[in-house]
């Protein structure tokens, strides 16, 4: 064995609980990185799984007959990143009736779904509560079936055109379509993603039945060059249509934006491959773009949070090399004064960093691992290259801390002659920072990095809602970092005058306990001084972390009210809230404070389609906030208790005020979709 490495080894062992305090610090230090590693990490996965959580069916593209749907299907089957693909329709229908028991039950116009028979296994739009699609069947959507008052093995009518001679055919099934918003949107892909309003009724049949039977009857809505389709507004024929879902394991297993990314390039690697024959519109890609958009506060997080507590880890483990840098300076003079070489003495210095750098980083990695295995939801989800890449870090950084410290106090051992090395004690200079002032210097500067801040107004992250972007400047983390700096400086510094004026109180009272205490103090002014960076530090991370906690909370209730208009939204099929009482339900679930019914639909005001929503103001606010800032000439209070007196009246938003020259008072014409004609008026 080399004779550096002995040393350092026997070194190591002479002095074991020195050496368990070093792995200790460094160990708990590591764990801080590893866990916070893990826990960005499975934040950003659990975000990129949840985006495609929500989409139940991801490309759609318009095509121009059965024919060529079949076939564009069959190709895109076989491209490398497509799990599924399924040539589907939808089309209208004028209406359905149901005869039993000497009574006929007819509902209005609704919409139809055909698809292949093992859609339901791939693309989870609809759930079957009874029976299965058969060939020649129908399967009704829940409502419809409550509404003709129709089971599995009865006879249904369905009429494709008014006027036109009705098909029958037998139920199959009942279902309950969960994403009628995409399957029966308008598919123009040269504007993306336009959900609907879902239809009042709804019913699902294998593709090659519809062709059979239907749609001979229905016009086949055409398509321009570019695969947008040319009918607004309701649909009044055949849209077929090809139906993709992309692999979703490698996308989930990043963050939002590079499974953003890796979709993108999936669409449009597949539009190439089918030059002409097919544009999606991309349902998988605007869902990942919000969540993406969402994650940018995660990487803040990490940045604000993460490289602070790396930079703290550095920090205790240099000053925990520190506090037996004394000791260490003897043991090196000692071997000098034996004739070491001051090779030998580095080597030795590297030797015992890397020992304690490798069992500290290990035990610091799998602490990560445990913290967050047992306080995270969904665990550590751990592969091998995740947990070697944490390790790694964890050991590196582990050897970094270990060897700054020994390093440094090598490197002054070499410069000193051996009789000063060996000394108990050594006579120091007053430090640079305390003989120029830094600490007020770096307490002032952080002070003004945060009153420009303010007074910029400066945002992390910039229009969140519409295309988010991440900036990040220099200058916000100066101010946070000359805080903790100067704050950190200054406790020392008053330590040091703290002492002073002691000692000279206790001077004229010699041999007493006091004098004895302080003197033992002044004598060990740099440990206590160490002390109390770490506690500086420690205390600064916690300050930070609690007021980010803070924030977060507090934001994150802000933006669910913001985004979804309260805490929680539940939702349900046309009508069903009204008939079932629906409010009053999930009113008295436990942890409920308050309720208030929200209609959602959609009119065109001029030829702009606009969201509407019909709230009850007595009771919308008990169950969300309005600011006064939400509206012009007037209060939240005011402009609620007048939309409360005016039954037939509305509040339309300062864009549709400027653009149709709108004065309060105004006859606003709104065209709706007539549920019963399919027509709007």
């Amino acid at each position: 064995m080399n004779p550096a490495i002995h040393l350092a080894v026997a070194g190591l062992r002479r002095q074991p609980a020195r050496t368990a305090l070093r792995i200790g610090v460094i160990m708990l230090s590591v764990g801080l990185l590893a866990g916070m590693i893990l826990f960005i990490g499975n934040s950003l996965r659990t975000a990129s799984a949840t985006a495609l959580r929500q989409v139940p069916l991801d490309l759609q593209a318009p095509v121009t007959s059965f024919s060529n749907d079949q076939k564009v299907a069959a190709e895109l089957s076989k491209q490398s990143g497509v799990a599924y693909a399924a040539a589907a329709a939808t089309a209208p229908f004028a209406s359905a009736e149901h005869s039993a028991g000497g009574q006929s039950t007819q509902t209005s116009n609704g919409s139809l779904l055909a698809v292949p028979r093992d859609y339901a296994a791939h693309v989870h739009a609809f759930r079957m509560l009874q029976g299965t699609l058969t060939p020649g069947g129908v399967v009704l959507d829940q409502q419809m079936a409550a509404t003709l008052q129709a089971k599995v093995g009865d006879t249904i009518r369905l009429r494709p055109r008014p006027n036109a001679p009705p098909q029958t055919y037998p139920v199959s099934g009942v279902a309950l379509i969960t994403a009628p918003d995409q399957l029966f949107q308008p598919l123009n892909p040269l504007l993306g993603p336009a959900p609907a309003q879902p239809p009042q009724n709804a019913a699902i049949m294998l593709a090659g039945t519809f062709a059979r039977t239907l749609a001979p009857q229905l016009p086949t809505i055409a398509t321009g060059a570019s695969g947008a389709s040319a009918q607004p507004g309701a649909q009044t024929g055949t849209q077929w249509q090809v139906q993709a879902q992309l692999d979703r394991g490698p996308l989930a297993a990043g963050s939002p934006s590079s499974a953003l990314t890796r979709a993108t390039q999936t669409v449009n690697r597949l539009q190439s491959a089918l030059p002409g024959q097919v544009q999606f519109v991309d349902n998988l890609s605007d869902s990942l773009n919000g969540a993406a958009g969402d994650a940018l506060y995660a990487e803040t997080l990490f940045l604000l949070l993460a490289v602070p507590g790396a930079l703290i880890a550095l920090g205790v483990a240099y000053l925990a090399a520190l506090g037996t840098s004394d000791g260490d300076r003897r043991d090196l003079a000692l071997l000098r004064a034996r004739g070491a070489r001051p090779r030998d003495l580095l080597l030795v210095a590297a030797v015992e960093s890397v020992l304690i750098g490798l069992i500290a980083g290990v035990a610091g990695a799998a602490l990560g691992f445990a913290a967050v295995q047992l306080l995270v939801s969904g665990g550590a989800q751990l592969t091998f290259w995740r947990g070697a890449g944490t390790l790694l870090a964890a050991v590196g950084l582990a050897i970094a801390g270990s060897a700054a410290a020994r390093l440094a106090s090598t490197r002054g051992a070499l410069a000193a002659e051996v009789s000063e090395g060996r000394s108990a004690t050594v006579q120091q200079r007053s430090p640079a920072w305390r003989r120029y002032y830094l600490d007020f210097v770096a307490l002032a500067f952080s002070g003004l990095i945060y009153w420009l801040t303010i007074r910029t107004g400066f945002s992390a992250v910039i229009s969140p809602d519409s295309n988010p972007t991440l900036s990040l400047s220099v200058y916000m983390f100066f101010g946070p970092a000359l805080l903790w700096i100067g704050a950190t400086l200054l406790l020392i510094r008053l330590r040091g005058r703290f002492m002073s004026a002691l000692a000279r109180r206790v001077a004229r009272r010699p041999g007493s306990l006091g004098t004895l205490l302080v003197s033992s103090l002044g004598r060990r002014a740099a440990p206590v001084n160490r002390g109390l960076v770490v506690i500086g530090l420690l205390l600064a991370f916690a300050v930070s972390l609690s007021i980010f906690t803070a924030t977060y909370n507090q934001q994150a209730t802000v933006d669910a009210q913001l985004t979804l208009g309260a805490d929680v939204t539940v939702t349900s099929p046309p009508g069903v809230a009204a008939s079932s009482s629906l409010p009053a339900k999930v009113a008295s679930v436990p942890g409920v404070t308050a309720t208030t019914p929200v209609n959602h639909s959609y009119a065109y005001v001029g030829p702009d389609l606009q969201d509407t929503f019909g709230i009850d103001p007595a009771h919308f606010r008990s169950a969300t906030s309005l600011r006064d800032s939400y509206f012009v000439g007037g209060t939240a209070d005011q402009m609620m208790s007048r939309l409360a007196s005016t039954p037939d009246g509305i509040l339309v938003s300062l864009e549709t005020i400027n653009d149709y020259s709108l004065h309060p008072g105004d006859l606003l014409r709104l065209r709706v979709l007539d549920q019963q004609t399919g027509q709007f008026r």
